[in-house]
């Protein structure tokens, strides 16, 4: 007979849970400045969608052709273009931003809706933006696909994995990885630019963590998204000490 084990067992090492293994960590992905494109690919289909319902079908050289008869779609999709290269390239602090694309954008909708535009363009050497329905897709496209490497891929290449008392910087090509103590580590939370990082970045910011001890360092972590949640995760993280968590697993002695 085989005598049955009854009552509490104490459990041993090896079927206990790694606490290192199982610790909470934040990972935080520095967006690369193509993120902020994306109201670019958004109006050029909606250009393409107006141009494709409202607009002449012409035949050309063996293909027909959507054309709209304004040079609405055409405008708005230049100037959607011109403030994107604007506030992703140059930096304006504080309520500076707000007020500059505000003016920008009600000044393009006071000429649109008057039909200035149509006018101040005919009267420039005949100057008129008329774009064709697969200009609209194609360019759209494009910059979608780029738009989509950059927040799929390529942010994987380096980041950044806070975890209780370390934050590590993570390299996935050639897997290389530096590592940092928490210990009297400093954050820093910017959020300047009002149009790029509360519009175009749908709530993001930048994050400066000043290091201390043998490796200090300062690590400035350029368009992290939702940055409110982050840092209240990462805060928390950082005020954690390694020696308040223990490996069981060790190294076997």
């Amino acid at each position: 007979m085989t005598a049955s084990n009854t009552g509490n067992e104490t459990p041993r090492v090896d079927d206990l849970p790694n606490p290192v293994e199982n610790l909470p960590e934040v990972k935080i992905y520095s967006q690369n400045r193509l993120f902020y494109w994306w109201p670019v690919w958004v109006t050029g289909y909606i250009c393409a969608l107006i141009t494709y319902l409202g607009g002449m079908k012409i035949e050309t050289v063996n293909l027909n052709e959507y054309f709209h008869p304004s040079a609405n779609p055409g405008i708005i999709w230049v100037m959607v273009l011109g403030i994107v290269l604007i506030f992703t390239n140059f930096s304006f602090r504080g309520a500076a931003s707000l007020a500059i694309v505000i003016g920008i954008v009600l000044v393009s909708i006071i000429f649109a809706l008057a039909g200035w535009w149509d006018a101040i363009f005919a009267g420039v050497s005949s100057l008129s933006i008329h774009m064709n329905m697969g200009f609209y897709l194609f360019s759209s496209t494009v910059v979608l696909a780029l738009w989509a490497y950059a927040f799929f891929i390529h942010k994987r290449l380096n980041y950044y994995r806070v975890r209780p008392g370390q934050i590590s910087r993570m390299r996935m090509v050639g897997e290389g990885e530096m590592n940092y103590d928490t210990r009297g580590a400093v954050l820093e939370k910017h959020r300047e630019d009002i149009f790029r990082h509360w519009f175009l970045g749908l709530g993001s910011g930048d994050v400066t963590i000043s290091t201390s001890g043998a490796r200090s360092d300062e690590i400035h972590i350029k368009n992290v998204l939702f940055i409110d949640r982050k840092t209240k995760s990462i805060r928390k993280l950082i005020a954690v000490q390694p020696d308040d968590f223990v490996d069981l697993a060790g190294d076997g002695d």
